[in-house]
């Protein structure tokens, strides 16, 4: 069996303890590019918002940008799938044989649902009236 080179790959740090000081930390260390954006969100998200409900969704997002942004390789191929993905047309696959709606189409159905929406809650409107009120509606 053969023994092939292996590339040197850099060494990914680890990541850090689920703190928003530990990340910041680490971010200013191995990915000192998201800092800046990190410091802002930070600051709007949960120190002038004065609601520490939102740590949570803070640090869920940060944790998975510092994820991605600490190890090159993962980077690289995050970037490569958003751009491929940017390119993408449509979402159906190739082989449908549907034709997708025109704008003019999509727009003409949602004007005749809200118009039959609508007319079905004005008669439901009218119709509690005359049960609320006995058939008096003035």
């Amino acid at each position: 069996m053969t023994a092939h080179a292996a590339e040197p790959t850099p060494a990914v740090p680890p990541m850090p303890e689920r703190t928003a000081r530990a990340l910041r930390e680490a971010i200013a260390e191995h990915a000192p590019q998201l800092l800046s954006d990190f410091d802002e969100h930070g600051k709007w998200a949960v120190a002038d918002a004065y609601d520490i409900s939102t740590v949570p969704a803070f640090m869920a997002r940060w944790w998975g940008q510092y994820a991605i942004a600490r190890d090159p390789r993962l980077d690289a191929h995050v970037t490569d799938l958003e751009q491929r993905a940017s390119e993408c047309t449509s979402t159906r696959p190739r082989h449908s044989s549907k034709r997708r709606p025109t704008s003019a189409e999509r727009h003409e159905r949602a004007a005749l649902v809200a118009k039959h929406f609508h007319a079905a809650q004005q008669w439901d409107y009218w119709g509690w009236l005359r049960r609320r009120f006995g058939g008096q509606t003035e």
